[in-house]
C-alpha cells in the first residue's frame, strides 16, 4: 500500500521525459561533448564579464550591455544544461511539475531578455550614430541602469505572471497529467 501510494503521488507531480531513440547507446559521448560545451560556455561567459567589470575603460555602455548580455546567456544555460546533464546519465528522465515550471521560466526569460538587450543595444548604437553630440547627456549612468534594468525585469515579470498562473490552474495541471503521465 505505501509504495502504490507513493507511485501515484509521483505519477502526479512528475513528467517522464521519453529519450531519443537512438541516442541511449552515446550516452557517455554526448555527456562529454555536452559537458564540455557547457563549460565553454561558463568560462567565456564569466570571463567576458570579469574582464569588463575589472577594466574601468570598458564601463561604457555597449560594453555594459555586452556583460548584461554575457550574464543571460550565463542565466539561461545554468537552467538548461545541469539538469539535461543529469537526464543523460540517469536511467529515470522525469522532471516535478514545478521543475518543469521553473525551468519553462528560466528559457523563456532568457530568450526574451536576450530580445530586450538586443533591442536596448540597438538603441544605444541609434543614439551613438545618428544623435553623437546628444549622445553624451541622454546616456547617462542613471539612464543605462533604467535600460538595463529594463531589458531584465521586463520579461522576468511578465514570464513569472504565466508561471504563477499556469502554476495554479488546476485545469491545466490536471489536463497535464492525464495526457502526459
Amino acid at each position: 500500500y505505501v509504495v502504490e501510494s507513493t507511485v501515484h503521488i509521483l505519477a502526479q507531480t512528475c513528467v517522464k521525459r521519453v529519450p531519443f531513440k537512438g541516442t541511449m547507446n552515446f550516452t557517455v559521448p554526448l555527456f562529454s561533448v555536452t559537458l564540455l560545451y557547457y563549460c565553454v560556455i561558463l568560462f567565456f561567459n564569466v570571463s567576458l564579464v570579469l574582464l569588463i567589470v575589472l577594466d574601468e575603460s570598458l564601463h561604457e555602455p555597449m560594453y555594459i550591455f555586452l556583460s548584461s548580455f554575457c550574464i543571460n546567456a550565463l542565466y539561461g544555460t545554468t537552467g538548461f544544461y545541469p539538469k539535461f546533464l543529469s537526464d543523460l546519465l540517469s536511467p529515470s528522465q522525469t522532471i516535478s511539475h514545478e521543475g518543469c515550471l521553473l525551468q519553462a521560466f528560466i528559457m523563456y526569460s532568457s530568450v526574451c531578455c536576450n530580445s530586450s538587450i538586443l533591442a536596448v543595444m540597438a538603441f544605444d548604437r541609434y543614439l551613438a550614430i545618428c544623435r553623437p553630440l546628444h549622445y553624451h547627456s541622454f546616456m547617462t549612468k542613471r539612464r543605462l541602469s533604467q535600460l538595463v534594468c529594463f531589458s531584465w525585469l521586463t520579461p522576468l515579470c511578465i514570464f513569472a505572471i504565466n508561471v504563477v498562473l499556469t502554476g495554479n490552474s488546476s485545469y491545466v495541471v490536471r489536463r497535464f497529467r492525464e495526457s502526459y503521465v
